[in-house]
């Protein structure tokens, strides 16, 4: 009787199984799914000399903008900042970054990650493909004459927080990063993917990091923040609201306890995207960079 009862049960259960494993695939696939934002602002709307320029990574044009350091003599050089901006979003998003690090003395970079801005838009993307994008900024800030290319810091926010934090444990050019809000591992990746769509970690949390793995193509390990930040070894700053509400102070915490040697600054009262609008941030950022860099 009970082994009637259980081999009526195989086909439901089969067809459960099905079920969860395709609907992993679809969260997997369309988390990967770049939201795009239109920009409504230049650099030129808060005062700063600008150029527009683009490079091509994967046969994708990226779209960005450089801001010279201001009344600079043509044959000095001064560092260069590279800014990313977070996912769904795009390089306006970092304007007033921009603002305050330039008139402090720094040649800016902003660009659009593929899929976002004035970028070509992609069907998918990951850290790693973001990371093939740094490259190629990075070619890009190191043509120009007026940069410094034993000064070269990174600075992002969100997933371009990550993506910084894998360059500089890549990059040995790279002299000084901020990490603004970053995740730690894909394990919260994924429970935050599923949460923002109303849905428990279990059982779909196991298959989409398999599907993430997939479609990055890579180990996830290999692009997880929190176990490359340990390879840093330049100065490192870690900003975090306490109130972040879409990647959690515990992140913060686990990248603090994960790094070598880092700057903490954990600011009270405020969430994932107003942390680097606060007078704090600008503050802190802005010593960190000028007692490292100038």
């Amino acid at each position: 009787m009970l082994l009637t009862i259980l081999f009526s049960l195989v086909p439901i259960i089969f067809l459960i199984s099905i079920f969860i494993i395709g609907f992993s695939w679809y969260i997997a696939s369309d988390s990967l799914k770049p939201v795009n934002l239109a920009k409504t602002k230049t650099p030129g709307d808060h005062q700063l000399p600008f150029e527009n320029f683009s490079v091509v990574s994967d046969g994708l044009t990226l779209k960005g903008w450089f801001i010279p350091v201001q009344n600079a003599s043509k044959k000095s050089k001064a560092p260069p900042i590279i800014l990313t901006h977070g996912w769904g979003e795009n390089s306006e998003k970092m304007l007033p970054q921009a603002e305050y690090l330039n008139r402090a003395g720094f040649n800016i970079i902003l660009y659009d990650l593929r899929g976002h801005g004035d970028s070509d838009p992609v069907e998918l993307t990951s850290l790693n493909r973001m990371l093939r994008d740094f490259d190629k900024i990075m070619e890009y800030v190191l043509s120009r004459a007026e940069v410094d290319e034993n000064a070269i810091g990174l600075m992002g926010h969100s997933i371009g927080a990550a993506a910084s934090i894998l360059k500089a444990s890549q990059d040995e050019r790279v002299k000084a990063v901020v990490s603004s809000s970053s995740f730690a591992d894909f394990d919260y990746l994924a429970e935050q993917t599923l949460r923002s769509r109303g849905l428990r970690r279990f059982p779909c949390q196991f298959f989409v990091k398999i599907f993430w793995r997939k479609l990055a193509g890579v180990a996830l390990e290999t692009i997880s923040p929190v176990y490359q930040i340990g390879k840093i070894a330049i100065p490192l700053l870690l900003i975090h609201g306490d109130q972040d509400e879409v990647v959690s102070a515990g992140e913060f915490e686990k990248l603090s306890k994960s790094a070598k040697k880092a700057e903490k600054f954990l600011i009270k009262g405020v969430g994932h995207s107003d942390l680097y609008l606060h007078t704090e941030f600008c503050k802190k950022t802005t010593h960190f960079f000028t007692s490292n860099l100038l």
